[in-house]
């Protein structure tokens, strides 16, 4: 097993609007929402994803994410 294939096949745990399927991200301009599950903020647990949605009351869901589940 390869270290690319360890880190594209890591579960984690991301944070979801629920209603137009986004999801949390930060970049240089700060947190904000993106369409792109690749491009969220991963958690490795879900208990440190709950904390950082704990405070936002945009934040609807917690959803698992391993990138092998994705559509290419």
């Amino acid at each position: 097993m390869t270290l690319m294939t360890i880190l594209t096949s890591e579960p984690g745990w991301i944070v979801g609007d629920g209603d137009s399927k986004r999801f949390r991200t930060m970049d240089e301009m700060g947190i904000h929402w993106t369409d792109d599950p690749r491009k969220a903020i991963r958690f490795a647990r879900r208990d440190d994803a709950e904390m950082f949605a704990a405070g936002d009351e945009d934040a609807w869901q917690i959803l698992e994410y391993n990138t092998l589940k994705l559509p290419p």
